[in-house]
């Protein structure tokens, strides 16, 4: 095993045992890619949480999130970046920044989530039973067990009960950690 692997997998583990005390959890790609369906490369035409990096206010690459989580509540997010570097300012303040980015109304007026009402599962398709909320909305699910197959690919889920959401519409571009 390299050094440098060695090197990111303390690091996730240290990173890890933090996010467990903050009940959030931490995954990052690493490399930022294109979305990839059926193992070709498609063009992201919309970004189904925050645009604008919470850090530097540059625009964001999808591949590059900080992923919370209060299962107890079940309640989770993907609070997108534009770098690496400001990863980790995220990650030390990511409860406080769901609630801004997902939680509160242009006037900075707290909001509740909205339920987008959805009538069946987006993974089975059977009629909704529970709920979850995910990047400020309330998605119904027909059992627990369902988000989990929602939450390894929320974009592509959400394209699905949003497709033509104009206020998701998303043009990436190059961000604060990128060569412009």
């Amino acid at each position: 095993m390299s050094n440098r692997m060695k090197t990111r997998m303390s690091f996730g583990l240290a990173v890890a045992a933090v996010a467990a005390v903050l009940g959030a959890a931490l995954w990052v790609d690493g490399t930022a890619q294109a979305a990839k369906e059926g193992g070709e490369e498609t063009e992201i035409t919309h970004l189904y949480g925050n645009h604008a990096c919470p850090v530097s206010e540059d625009k964001v690459d999808p591949a590059a999130f900080y992923e919370y989580k209060d299962e107890e509540n079940h309640v989770y997010a993907r609070i997108y970046v534009c770098c690496e570097g400001c990863l980790k300012k995220t990650e030390e303040k990511a409860a406080e920044l769901y609630k801004t980015l997902y939680l509160t109304d242009k006037d900075g007026k707290e909001v509740a989530a909205k339920d987008l009402e959805n009538d069946a599962c987006p993974i089975s398709g059977k009629d909704v039973a529970e709920k979850i909320e995910y990047n400020g909305k309330k998605i119904g699910f027909c059992c627990l067990n369902c988000p989990k197959a929602f939450l390894k690919d929320p974009e592509k889920h959400m394209a699905k009960l949003l497709p033509d959401a104009e206020e998701f519409e998303f043009e990436a571009g190059a961000g604060h950690g990128k060569d412009n």
